[in-house]
């Protein structure tokens, strides 16, 4: 997934880089490489993603181009997120693209609500958790009905261990993968927050 956005600001080349090097580095970004026109920076990993369910430990890679303009600077910023194995929510798109367009803000040296995208951050997290807390435990309390009731017919249908246990564990993954999804689903919609 990409996301793009430009922005022209008066200020120096330097100057820009400078402060878009200094803001990116508040919301975790580490610079990889920089030179005058050019800054790549990376932030999150793929395991950090799948372990701690929040917007800003998925694997990203943010390239900043920096062009002289005859009034000031133009400004490119292309942020690509490496989401394997990730579902990108609509809350965390609407995060990521406002740390893009509070960049131009904060370059222009307006104030930038930090504390509401680090709240967005934070509550992302805590109700992935909760949303899967509640998965597993109305999963937890469907095992009893589907051992009582599909166990035997698996037996009367002459399916015996370890194929009973495989399909059982398959029925109970998938109402829990189910009921996580939709947990999700309704939990991450941006007017929860």
């Amino acid at each position: 997934m990409e996301l793009h956005w430009q922005f022209h600001t008066g200020e120096s080349v330097e100057t820009t880089r400078q402060r878009l090097q200094e803001y990116f580095r508040r919301l975790g970004y580490e610079t990889v490489s920089a030179d005058p026109s050019r800054l790549v920076m990376k932030r999150g990993s793929l395991w950090r993603a799948m372990f701690l369910y929040a917007p800003r430990q998925l694997a990203a890679e943010l390239r900043i181009a920096l062009n002289p303009a005859p009034n000031g600077t133009e400004v490119a910023l292309n942020l690509q997120l490496n989401r394997t194995g990730h579902t990108i929510y609509e809350i965390e798109r609407l995060l990521l693209i406002q740390e893009l367009t509070e960049s131009a803000r904060y370059v222009a040296g307006e104030s930038v609500d930090f504390i509401r995208m680090d709240y967005l951050n934070r509550e992302t997290r805590v109700r992935y958790f909760v949303a899967l807390l509640l998965a597993g435990a109305i999963a937890f309390f469907l095992t009893i009905p589907v051992f009582l009731f599909v166990r035997p017919i698996l037996a009367g249908w002459g399916i015996e261990s370890p194929w009973r246990g495989a399909i059982l564990g398959g029925i109970i993954g998938a109402i829990f993968g189910g009921l996580a999804w939709l947990f999700l689903k309704l939990m991450l919609k941006p007017q929860k927050f």
